[in-house]
């Protein structure tokens, strides 16, 4: 598995800047570009698009990961 800044599987702690629910944006690159290209086409849209599949905090995060990695996670 890759470790990411914020969620090391090896350590088992999910890190955070300054507030834990502070809440993250993830997509996936095929979310996006159906999305854009989808936007594109409208002439509705917004000049502002925020592209965003889910949102997640750390705190959120940790608790996820203790509940499928069955050990507690540091925050």
């Amino acid at each position: 598995m890759y470790n990411i800044p914020w969620l090391d599987f090896e350590k088992k702690v999910v890190g955070y800047w300054e507030d834990p629910d502070w809440r993250m944006d993830f997509t996936t690159m095929d979310d996006t570009a159906a999305y854009t290209a989808a936007a594109a086409l409208d002439p509705t849209t917004p000049s502002i698009l925020r592209i965003a599949s889910f949102q997640v905090t750390a705190r959120e995060l940790a608790k996820f990961t203790d509940e499928i990695l069955h050990t507690p996670s540091n925050l």
